[in-house]
């Protein structure tokens, strides 16, 4: 027969086991939430990324045109491309400013909107 002293000390090891699983399994699901936004950044800055080189693309297609085509001198064209990247760059730190303040305000229009809504099914104006 099993010793009732070794089959407890069993059962104790495999309650702590448990215990530090179950810890490791809160922790796994936090680091993959952690991932997950950091995914979701990731694919932020790679359109702020996009927004900028596009800028920049543009502002060298209009020095290069300007220079060939137009008869620019190279100091305006230079400044035609140092104009571009800093629009570019401007464009790409506002844009998530002006999002977040778009979206409060849609947010608070569509809740003045629910709320005179509710005025015409009989509501009671106080």
């Amino acid at each position: 027969m099993a010793d009732l002293g070794s089959i407890d000390g069993f059962t104790d090891q495999v309650d702590a086991l448990e215990s530090a699983l179950e810890g490791a399994g809160t922790m796994v699901s936090s680091f993959g939430a952690e991932l997950r936004q950091m995914q979701a950044s990731m694919a932020d800055l790679g359109t702020d990324v996009n927004l900028v080189s596009r800028g920049i693309s543009s502002g060298l297609r209009k020095a290069f045109d300007g220079l060939v085509f137009d008869g620019m001198k190279l100091s305006d064209a230079l400044k035609t491309v140092a104009e571009s990247m800093i629009n570019a760059t401007y464009n790409a730190a506002v844009k998530p400013v002006t999002d977040h303040i778009g979206g409060l305000l849609g947010s608070l229009v569509g809740s003045a909107i629910g709320g005179i809504g509710a005025f015409e099914n009989g509501a009671a104006f106080s």
